[in-house]
């Protein structure tokens, strides 16, 4: 008897863990799509900086400090993409 409900709340605790982790999961997709979406923005931009060629030295540094700054952005969020799977 005792033995049955044993089973019977161990079946519990694991419905709810699978609860917990089906929770976790929809968190961590959402997570992804978002930074998904940051990526290909970031990727965007960087795309249009390369596509400029006539500009003043004003703006040609103000440029590549922008591109810079994307370039590493795109790379924390490559980097941060292998910890989410």
């Amino acid at each position: 008897m005792w033995a049955i409900k044993w089973v019977k709340e161990k079946i519990e605790k694991l419905r709810r863990k699978e609860k917990d982790l089906e929770i976790l999961l929809a968190a961590t997709e959402k997570e992804v799509e978002e930074a998904k979406l940051v990526v290909s923005t970031a990727e965007k931009d960087f795309d249009a900086c390369n596509d400029v060629d006539l500009l003043n030295s004003d703006e040609l540094t103000e440029l590549e400090q922008k591109k810079e700054r994307l370039e590493a952005m795109r790379q924390d969020l490559i980097n941060y993409k292998p910890c989410l799977d």
